[in-house]
This record gives structure tokens, sequence and C-alpha cells, in this order.
């Protein structure tokens, strides 16, 4: 009898953060940043519940018969999102003190930070109940989806296909 080839899965886990912040262009002036970037530019800034996505991909763990335990994408993305949660991105988190936190850029932090994690678990083995050690198979982050608002999201990943 042939063995069949192993089959891809993917899962998608979602995590939810609330944070602000503000759009400006410190090159530009009041007005000029107000007409690129309308109310993202208010002197306050701007407040969002924010919806990150994560979509893995991998073959089956045979023990688990998961790509990856729940538990386990749940404590990579709250790694993630806590240094987010409630706080002012612009002065509150290193990454962007130097660039903008567009929906673009907090993806890209979220994809590059979450990628690195997740490369991390895939490199561990680890140990059953009887203290043997068990190699997990490779996972990938295949993108991420951020949400800013229900009608704005951004796709962040290697190589995105198109969705129809």
């Amino acid at each position: 009898m042939s063995q069949q080839p192993s089959k891809t899965y993917r899962v998608a886990r979602r995590v939810y953060f609330s944070a602000a912040h503000q759009l400006r262009n410190q090159a530009l002036t009041h007005e000029e940043n107000l007409n690129l970037f309308g109310i993202q530019a208010a002197t306050h800034g701007l407040g969002h519940n924010y919806i990150l996505e994560a979509y893995i991909e991998g073959a089956l763990n045979e023990q688990s018969a998961m790509i990856m335990p729940v538990a386990q994408l749940d404590a990579l993305l709250k790694e993630v999102v806590t240094g987010l949660d409630h706080k002012f991105l612009n002065k509150d988190v290193p990454y962007f003190r130097e660039k903008l936190p567009t929906t673009e850029n907090v993806a890209r932090y979220c994809h590059d930070f979450l990628s690195l994690l997740i490369q991390k678990y895939s490199a561990q083995k680890s140990t059953t109940e009887k203290s043997q050690s068990v190699d997990h198979p490779p996972v990938t982050l295949q993108k991420i989806r951020l949400y800013e608002t229900e009608d704005l999201w951004v796709d962040c990943g290697p190589a995105l296909q198109p969705e129809f």
C-alpha cells in the first residue's frame, strides 16, 4: 500500500487589542498633515479596536492531530499584542517612534514579530508526559490580517495570492 502524501492545513486565529496612534509627517505643516491623513492627524491621536488574524500552515502533528496546539498559538499571539494593547503607538512602542503607525506598518510589525515567534516554535522540540522529545512539523505564518476598523484591513505576508 502506498503512503499518501501529507496534506497541508491552514488554521486562522483571531485576537483583539485597542491602541491609539497619530499619523503626522514632521516635514509637513499641520494643514498638509490634515489633508494627507485626515482625522488620523488629530493633535491627540485616534483610537481603534484592532482585530489581528493570524493564518498559519503546516502538516498535522501525529500526536496532537493539530498543526499547532491552539493554546500555543494563543500564547504567541498574546505576546505580539501585549506590547500594543492600550498603548499610544507613536510614544509607547519603540518601533513606531521612527515609523508612522499606519495600518500597513502595524500589520508589518505584527507579521514580523509573529513570524519570528513561530520560527522559534517550529525549531524547538516538545516533551511528552513520558519525557520523550517530539519534533514539531514545521509551521509557517502564511499571512496576518489586521483590521483597523470593520471596513479597513491590511493583509501582510511573504507572497500574497489574490483572493477570489
